[in-house]
Protein backbone atom coordinates (compact mmCIF):
# COMPACT_ATOMS: atom_id res chain seq x y z
CA UNK A 1 0.00 0.00 0.00
CA UNK A 2 1.38 3.39 -0.90
CA UNK A 3 0.17 6.91 -0.37
CA UNK A 4 -0.25 9.54 2.26
CA UNK A 5 -3.02 9.11 4.79
CA UNK A 6 -3.37 12.38 6.66
CA UNK A 7 -4.28 11.71 10.26
CA UNK A 8 -3.51 15.04 11.89
CA UNK A 9 -5.86 15.55 14.82
CA UNK A 10 -7.50 12.15 14.43
CA UNK A 11 -7.29 9.43 17.04
CA UNK A 12 -7.70 5.71 16.43
CA UNK A 13 -7.64 2.52 18.44
CA UNK A 14 -7.07 -1.10 17.47
CA UNK A 15 -9.74 -3.27 19.03
CA UNK A 16 -9.12 -6.79 20.32
CA UNK A 17 -10.93 -8.15 17.23
CA UNK A 18 -8.21 -6.63 15.00
CA UNK A 19 -10.35 -3.80 13.59
CA UNK A 20 -9.37 -0.12 13.63
CA UNK A 21 -11.82 2.49 14.93
CA UNK A 22 -11.67 6.27 14.76
CA UNK A 23 -12.60 7.88 18.08
CA UNK A 24 -14.10 11.25 17.08
CA UNK A 25 -16.22 11.18 14.99
CA UNK A 26 -16.74 7.48 15.70
CA UNK A 27 -16.37 5.22 12.68
CA UNK A 28 -14.84 1.91 11.75
CA UNK A 29 -11.80 2.17 9.50
CA UNK A 30 -11.80 -0.53 6.81
CA UNK A 31 -8.27 -0.20 5.47
CA UNK A 32 -5.95 -3.03 6.57
CA UNK A 33 -3.31 -0.67 8.05
CA UNK A 34 -4.69 2.87 7.87
CA UNK A 35 -2.01 4.64 9.86
CA UNK A 36 1.62 4.46 10.78
CA UNK A 37 1.18 3.90 14.49
CA UNK A 38 3.08 3.30 17.67
CA UNK A 39 1.64 2.05 20.96
CA UNK A 40 0.36 4.79 23.22
CA UNK A 41 0.79 4.94 26.96
CA UNK A 42 -2.84 6.04 27.27
CA UNK A 43 -5.11 3.08 27.87
CA UNK A 44 -8.76 2.98 26.87
CA UNK A 45 -11.07 1.04 29.12
CA UNK A 46 -13.20 -1.70 27.56
CA UNK A 47 -16.27 0.35 28.47
CA UNK A 48 -15.00 3.37 26.49
CA UNK A 49 -14.20 1.19 23.45
CA UNK A 50 -17.68 -0.36 23.61
CA UNK A 51 -19.30 3.09 23.86
CA UNK A 52 -17.49 4.26 20.71
CA UNK A 53 -18.47 1.09 18.86
CA UNK A 54 -22.14 1.51 19.92
CA UNK A 55 -22.22 5.07 18.53
CA UNK A 56 -21.59 3.63 15.07
CA UNK A 57 -25.06 2.08 14.94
Amino acid sequence: MAGHFAAEGLQFFLDADGDWYQIDPPRRVYLPNPINWRPSYVRMTPERRNLIKKRLA
